[in-house]
């Protein structure tokens, strides 16, 4: 249907439950595989599982999408392995808790909407922007923003 082999994407979020999938999608099209999440110990257990199926090249990095030097760090390490960036998958999200829905509006902590709004906002931003910059100067690239958390 589309061909995907040996190209490189970056997957944000890539070690949470759709992350997974996506991963294990993008796997089965021979991608160059950045698996992009704040769980390094997760990421690093998707690439050995998709490792034992695949045999695609996979990079696990540790990211905090909403930390701007964190991203730049992730797209150098990608261009070092990989030498250009084809995709983005934007996919990570702050994860929702069911202490977090029970918690008055009234009462809810500043900190965890902070940390909604760095992950959920800026960290696509981010991404988008340091990402794009290395697309742009190839001219050519594909970026996916998911919007949703399940």
């Amino acid at each position: 249907m589309f061909e995907l082999s040996n190209k490189v994407i970056i997957l944000t979020g890539a070690s949470g439950l759709l992350g997974q999938q996506y991963s294990e999608a993008l796997s089965q099209k021979n991608t160059k595989l950045v698996l992009a999440d704040i769980n390094y110990q997760k990421c690093k257990k998707l690439e050995k599982q998709l490792g034992e199926k695949f045999s695609n090249e996979i990079l696990s990095l540790k990211v905090d999408v909403g930390n701007k030097q964190s991203v730049k760090n992730m797209v150098l390490k990608t261009l070092k392995k990989f030498n250009q960036v084809d995709g983005l998958i934007n996919n990570a999200v702050f994860p929702e808790t069911v202490k977090e829905r029970s918690i008055p509006f009234e009462e809810f902590p500043l900190d965890i909407l902070n940390k909604i709004i760095s992950v959920n906002t800026i960290g696509p931003f981010l991404c988008c922007q340091e990402v794009g910059r290395a697309m742009a100067k190839k001219k050519k690239g594909v970026i996916v923003n998911i919007s949703s958390i399940y």
